[in-house]
């Protein structure tokens, strides 16, 4: 949701080029007219529009600009070539992924603590939500009724109640949601936040004493914590020459992985993100990119160059007045090294004793991989096929992919999709061990018979990474009579063997073994007999000629 889609409406024409004089275009939603072309585009929607010189060679997709929710419905495509017109049917699927939103973990030891998260921004309305301590579910937890929001998508609040201990405190929770427009289950990981209960308030005195700098935390209540904190020097408006210190509890930043973020040829722009969360005061965070070539003992600090380019932090402020930032690095040319280069984002700041380090090789095999269509060992007429084209080495979930059909002969390409005799299955991706994804394009088609004959399949593989799309082939198939398999079957011949007649003699009658094709035989029986009577003189084959009907071609 919210971005750009293309219905695909595609056509032909007996006699090309398409003559405008007899061509119009007219789309509909829900049974409405909602745009038209006839010399000129009409439409009093701006976020829809077609190509009007693809148009002419064929392709009239309705392009649709920043889909809402109230997008998702049935499309008509009318094409209007004088005198015939020709429709077709589309539903479109609106889905937008939920945000999590962690809005309470306060905790309190031995004592009853409500943990709490908000879920917006999704659609469709149904989700599954689930809470964990350290991989066990935590099963009291109540989840609010969705509420719509202006845009059409939902949000709701859910809560879960535990009852903390000690070992809590080492312990990490996570939350789990669920929903359709999500490749997989999303998790979001928290420590808890703990806070003490005394009869009266607590008492924060910062002390210093020369350069060094000490914190005593008193309580009346006799409960002693002692936390980090930061010094900013400040002028005394009663007294210049004095400073007055003030106190600052740090809260210590939580910093993710380091994830390519667009995943572009080696020789074009690569993105690298470091999300950070969880802090506070956001001036005293630091963020640094090193660089580390193998067998390099020290790593190399990265500044802004015709080579790398480093935004500036954007600080965010959560529910929870916690700020969040996402720390990148843009690598906008190739890289000399033939070498793997370690990447490592250093995170600095007032609460934490020690820099947080992240880091990540950096290697040519970021390319895509997409390996060759897997074709099934026999085709039949009638009878379904499946293909399949393996693609690997993702850092994104955003493939696009494309199959088509090349007619042998004329070289004309056809985009195939989920209709009829061909049912193309939703991609679905699998992370593996490097962090990187996976997943399997399938086309699932049924041939008829007379027009899968000798036909080439093409899986074009798109995606932001490629500056041209990826495409692998089949081939011309050849589809078999799964009748004409029998025969040669019960009469112990291989199909392929076309009863092992020789080459010269196969032009002839080689369609009666490999294809199945019907064909006058009432005058070539009896020859076709005699050659493999030749061929047979120990009588291991026998030709059923029973099996064969004439027709006339």
């Amino acid at each position: 949701m919210g971005s750009d889609t293309l219905i695909p409406c595609m056509f032909t024409v007996e006699e090309p080029p398409v003559d405008p004089k007899l061509f119009a275009v007219f789309w509909y939603f829900q049974g409405k007219e909602i745009l038209n072309y006839n010399n000129i585009v009409t439409s009093n929607n701006p976020a829809f529009s077609i190509d009007t010189a693809r148009a002419l060679t064929g392709d009239a997709s309705l392009s649709i600009s920043g889909v809402r929710v109230s997008d998702g419905g049935i499309y008509n495509c009318s094409i209007l070539y004088s005198p015939e017109r020709k429709e077709k049917e589309v539903s479109l699927f609106v889905q937008a992924p939920p945000e999590i939103t962690i809005t309470g973990r306060l905790a309190v030891i031995n004592k009853e603590s409500i943990l709490s998260s908000s879920i917006t921004g999704f659609y469709p309305v149904d989700i599954d939500i689930k809470w964990f301590r350290e991989g066990e579910t935590l099963n009291n937890y109540t989840v609010s009724t969705p509420q719509k929001n202006q845009r059409g998508t939902f949000s709701v609040n859910t809560t879960v109640t535990i009852i903390p201990t000690e070992e809590d405190k080492t312990r990490t929770f996570s939350f789990r949601v669920q929903h359709e427009s999500l490749s997989g289950p999303r998790y979001k990981y928290f420590p808890l936040e703990y806070k003490s209960i005394g009869k009266t308030n607590t008492m924060l005195i910062c002390v210093a004493v020369g350069v060094t700098v000490s914190l005593i935390l008193v309580s009346v209540a006799g409960i002693f914590v002692y936390r980090k904190c930061r010094m900013h020097r400040q002028t005394n408006k009663n007294n210049p020459s004095s400073d007055v210190k003030t106190l600052v509890i740090g809260s210590r930043p939580h910093v993710e992985e380091i994830i390519v973020s667009n995943q572009l040829p080696w020789s074009q722009k690569v993105k690298l993100e470091c999300k950070i969360s969880q802090y506070d005061n956001p001036h005293s965070l630091t963020v640094t990119w090193y660089k580390q070539e193998r067998g390099d003992l020290q790593a190399v600090t990265l500044n802004p160059s015709e080579i790398y380019d480093i935004p500036d932090l954007r600080h965010e402020i959560q529910e929870d007045n916690t700020y969040s930032c996402t720390a990148c690095l843009i690598i906008s040319q190739s890289l000399s090294s033939e070498q793997p280069i370690e990447f490592i984002c250093r995170v600095e700041h007032a609460s934490l004793e020690q820099p947080i380090e992240r880091r990540i090789e950096y290697v040519k095999e970021l390319f895509i991989e997409v390996e060759e269509i897997i074709v099934q060992d026999k085709l039949f007429w009638n009878k379904t096929a499946k293909l399949q084209c393996k693609i690997s080495r993702l850092y994104s979930e955003d493939l696009t992919v494309t199959w088509l059909k090349q007619e042998s002969g004329n070289g004309r390409q056809e985009t195939l999709y989920s209709h009829r005799n061909y049912q193309i299955p939703n991609i679905i991706y699998e992370k593996q061990p490097d962090g990187r994804y996976s997943c399997t394009a399938c086309l699932d088609f049924t041939p008829s018979k007379g027009s899968e004959q000798r036909i080439e399949f093409i899986c074009r593989v798109g995606h932001p990474s490629l500056e041209l799309p990826i495409e692998r082939r089949t081939g011309p198939l050849e589809v078999k009579d799964k009748h004409a398999q029998t025969v040669a079957e019960d009469t112990g011949m291989r199909p392929s063997e076309s009863a092992k007649i020789p080459s010269a003699e196969k032009k002839t009658y080689g369609n009666a073994f490999n294809t199945g094709t019907r064909f006058p035989v009432r005058n070539i029986k009896k020859e076709v007999l005699e050659k493999s009577q030749k061929l047979t003189t120990e009588n291991k084959y026998q030709i059923k000629t029973d099996h064969y009907t004439s027709s006339e071609v």
